[in-house]
């Protein structure tokens, strides 16, 4: 008993499922490789968008579930963060760019950055959290600034 069909129509559909795996899988390969700072900026970029406080997005974010999250800017000093904030930010480089701040994020167990452009979303401009260490839970405003938008936790804003 052959379970080939006649005309050999049987390696046609394999291959069609071939192209459809492999046309999926290079999807999902190119859209995983996604910047992480463009990823969280678009989700921030919505949470902020609304007018009101709003707290910092977990989507998004390299770790998960974050728990605190650090605001590194450029020139800015990491000397007084916590220790485990201080070894992880010793990894970036804050003097390389004016146009860019980082948000360091920390989950239970891991650390892990996001490069954020400060054109669009800036929490750098005035000076007061750089460096400052918040929890998941802080309040945050946005204020449209210069065509981009300057984020301040609500205490300071």
């Amino acid at each position: 008993m052959s379970l080939t069909p006649r005309g050999g129509s049987a390696a046609v559909v394999p291959l069609a499922s071939l192209a459809v795996v492999l046309s999926i899988g290079v999807g999902v390969g190119v859209s995983g490789c996604s910047d992480p700072g463009i990823v969280y900026a678009d989700e921030l970029a919505k949470r902020s968008s609304d007018g009101g406080s709003f707290t910092l997005p977990q989507a998004g974010a390299p770790v998960s579930p974050w728990i605190e999250v650090a605001v590194l800017c450029p020139y800015g000093s990491v000397g007084e963060l916590p220790d485990g904030f201080r070894k992880a930010a010793a990894k970036i480089d804050t003097n390389s760019d004016d146009g860019v701040q980082w948000l360091l994020f920390r989950s239970k167990d891991r650390f892990g950055s996001v490069r954020l452009e400060r054109a669009d979303i800036d929490f750098c401009s005035t000076g007061t959290v750089s460096g400052e260490v918040f929890d998941a839970q802080t309040e945050w405003t946005a204020h449209e600034q210069d065509g981009g938008r300057v984020l301040l936790p609500v205490g300071d804003a």
